[in-house]
């Protein structure tokens, strides 16, 4: 797994997020200060393409296949690991080399399936972990949005 700037076409302008959260204009909102602002140590909300994990191991000269369901395999290169929860279809995540850990699953927004991350620095209490799981949760109700199975017919 490599995580990756976002750059992509997708238009993702008219999803919801929670109250306290400010979407970036591309594909990432982000939790926002009692100023309005950034909270630099607040939850990120990402959508991932496949085109954003192609750039990213272009960028590391990769001659490897970029998918998105990348996402929910463990690579010890890069340090990341994965690992499910008692949520059906949304896993844990540590990335060692961005020293991020969080949330991931994978969504379907029309006909294109993407890989939503929700985290936090990885130095960052359990209690700002587990407030990245609830962002995610609302994201997903706020959207009527539903963790798929990145293990069937993707």
């Amino acid at each position: 797994m490599i995580s990756a700037g976002i750059v992509s076409a997708a238009d993702f302008s008219n999803l919801k997020a929670p109250s306290n959260f400010k979407f970036d204009g591309n594909q990432s909102f982000y939790e926002t200060n009692i100023l309005g602002m950034e909270d630099v140590e607040g939850v990120s909300l990402d959508i991932v393409t496949n085109d954003d994990l192609e750039e990213a191991k272009e960028a590391l000269n990769s001659d490897e296949d970029a998918n998105i369901l990348d996402s929910f395999k463990n690579d010890s290169d890069v340090k990341y690991t994965v690992e499910s929860t008692d949520d059906e279809n949304i896993f844990s995540f540590t990335d060692g080399v961005n020293e991020l850990k969080g949330y991931v699953e994978l969504i379907q927004i029309g006909d294109e399936k993407y890989v939503l991350e929700s985290y936090v620095d990885n130095g960052d209490s359990d209690e700002k972990v587990n407030k990245s799981l609830s962002s995610l949760k609302e994201f997903n109700e706020l959207n009527n949005l539903k963790p798929l199975d990145h293990n069937s017919d993707n």
